[in-house]
């Protein structure tokens, strides 16, 4: 399976944060190095859910510890 991620604003503090794209607006906050942040999908599953980018909680070659994790599309929780 292949991912296409357009990217539309990159800066610490979107425009698109002052969006209410369902979520609620964010104006004001600012994206903060250290700190986590999402890729939300426009498409919803088959269910209606939106859907995020978001990774496995298991590395990639556990039992080592790589830092090196699957990325997957799955139901925002």
């Amino acid at each position: 399976m292949t991912y296409e991620i357009e990217i539309e604003e990159c800066a610490f503090k979107p425009l698109t944060f002052r969006e209410d794209n369902g979520w609620g607006a964010l104006d004001g906050v600012a994206m903060e190095y250290g700190k986590h942040f999402r890729f939300i999908s426009q498409r919803k599953n088959s269910a209606g859910q939106r859907m995020c980018m978001t990774k496995s909680d298991k590395d990639k070659y556990a039992p080592m510890v790589t830092g090196v994790y699957n990325v997957f599309l799955a139901a925002c929780t």
